[in-house]
């Protein structure tokens, strides 16, 4: 009975060892024996060389197996996976092993080569007076990049044969280069080595495209592709090294001669009346010449000046005839110059220009609207101050402006005359008191001049004054008393 209970609390002893836990000199000593994760994933730097390069873990977890006990002796070792360039080491700290990968040859380690390894790990556990453990883990090894790929384009020498009248800013090569690199250190980005009048390329898509017409004959450019850390690191002497320069390309672009266009644009002028401002006048035909009309996009008036004050429109009695009208209202410019164009439909390159003279028949003077005499009528009971009309004069075939600068006054050699007129905008005021018993008309002449020149313009007025009620009755002989009834006198006069 006593042999059993022995072997009964031997065998519970046993257990407890090996799954339970004790408490050795004040700390816990678990005997559960795995790793805290079943997978764990690193990585590692490319280009890492060296005995103290190690993997980092790329989770917040401890990666290695918690010791089971203090007189524990733990080793991990790779099973399975590249042996020859990797080492599973043990670095214990108080009861935890740590598990840690060391890259162990002397050689660089390359991602463009190879990005990822996995790794079969195995932790054996010794310890006294116990059974060994083991446990297995799998790790998943990643290569991590690092900008030390130079761009490679897929060719050395791009070539392309475009026409001499191609438009600007036409795509005529698209270059195209890789980097074994990956994310933003794969980004590429193109430039001219020598900079160029004529040509320019998109830094990130690759285009080539021409700044402006192209005169005949081959053009030689040299494009650089580079990543984000080439054009920090780069140096001159790197350009003399490199015998390959595969990050270099030549391009190649042949320009046709295209043989003069015989076309031209003609213009036939047609003089215009400053005096007909307020209608439609054709100030000029234009035709294109060696051009069918189909062949012609449009014709329009270059600049933005004087857009507003012509219009052009289709000849209806010719297909290849435009006309160019003046818009009703606009008072006439005599040093008018506008510029015409047109645009070809097959080569949009080409553009025929012609400058147009405006012709404006008619001196530059100054006029009243109205030649006639100006007759006015007014009562003589009006206050002072009172603006009879408005007095208002232009400029024939005058300049912008003209009309604002014009001054007004009355030109008469009477002093004593009740008006006056203002001499900006033309207002004919009252200033004296009328009386129309005293005189009842008043002619006089008011002028229009431009200041700074000789040009003048007069305006004859008249001013009728009306009779108002405004005086009492009065007996023209009194009467005396004693005087009889009937009396009268009579006044004779003797000649």
């Amino acid at each position: 009975m006593a042999a059993n209970l022995l072997l009964l609390l031997a065998s519970l002893l046993f257990h407890c060892g090996l799954f339970g836990s004790i408490r050795s000199h004040g700390r816990e000593i678990t005997n559960t024996f795995q790793f805290t994760a079943s997978v764990y994933n690193v990585s590692l730097e490319e280009n890492a060389r060296g005995k103290d390069i190690y993997a980092i873990v790329n989770e917040p977890i401890r990666m290695g197996v918690p010791l089971p006990s203090d007189d524990a002796i733990l080793k991990f070792r790779i099973v399975e996976g590249d042996r020859q360039y990797f080492k599973a080491e043990t670095k214990t700290v108080g009861n935890f092993a740590f598990l840690r990968i060391r890259y162990r040859n002397d050689g660089i380690l390359n991602r463009e080569l190879k990005e990822r390894y996995e790794f079969l790990i195995k932790a054996s556990c010794q310890r006294k007076d116990a059974t060994n453990l083991e446990t297995t883990v799998v790790v998943n090894l990643l290569v991590t990049d690092q900008n030390d790929a130079k761009p490679i384009f897929e060719k050395d020498e791009y070539r392309a044969e475009v026409k001499q009248n191609i438009p600007p800013f036409t795509t005529i090569l698209q270059v195209q280069a890789s980097d074994a690199d990956i994310g933003l250190n794969s980004k590429i980005y193109y430039s001219l080595v020598e900079w160029s009048l004529d040509f320019m390329i998109d830094p990130i898509s690759g285009a080539i495209r021409n700044l402006r017409p192209l005169e005949f004959g081959t053009y030689e450019l040299t494009i650089l592709a580079e990543d984000r850390a080439s054009r920090l690191f780069r140096r001159k002497a790197d350009d003399e090294i490199d015998l390959f320069n595969h990050n270099k390309a030549k391009a190649v672009i042949t320009v046709e001669q295209v043989e003069k266009s015989l076309r031209k644009l003609k213009v036939e002028m047609k003089p215009i009346s400053a005096n007909l401002w307020n209608v439609t006048q054709t100030v000029a035909i234009a035709r294109v010449e060696g051009m069918a009309a189909s062949a012609v996009a449009e014709l329009e008036i270059v600049g933005d000046e004087d857009v507003g004050a012509f219009i052009v429109k289709k000849d209806s009695g010719s297909d290849n005839a435009w006309l160019i009208e003046t818009i009703a209202g606009i008072r006439l410019q005599p040093d008018w110059l506008i510029q015409l164009r047109a645009v070809a439909v097959d080569n949009p390159n080409e553009d025929l220009i012609e400058n147009v003279s405006v012709q404006v028949v008619g001196k530059r003077s100054v006029q009243f609207d109205n030649l006639s005499v100006m007759q006015i009528v007014i009562n003589e009971s009006l206050p002072l101050g009172y603006v009879i009309t408005q007095l208002k004069a232009y400029v024939a075939n005058g300049f912008d402006g003209d009309d604002k600068r014009i001054r007004y006054s009355i030109s008469s050699i009477r002093t004593d005359l009740p008006f006056s007129v203002d001499e900006n905008s033309g207002h004919l005021r009252i200033i004296r008191w009328l009386d129309y018993e005293n005189v009842s008309l008043y002619r006089f002449e008011v002028s229009a001049k431009l200041p700074s020149s000789t040009l003048e313009g007069k305006k004859e007025v008249e001013v009728t004054v009306a009779d108002s009620n405004d005086h009492c009755p009065t007996f023209a002989a009194k009467w005396a008393r004693g005087d009889p009834i009937g009396r009268f006198s009579v006044n004779f006069f003797l000649i």
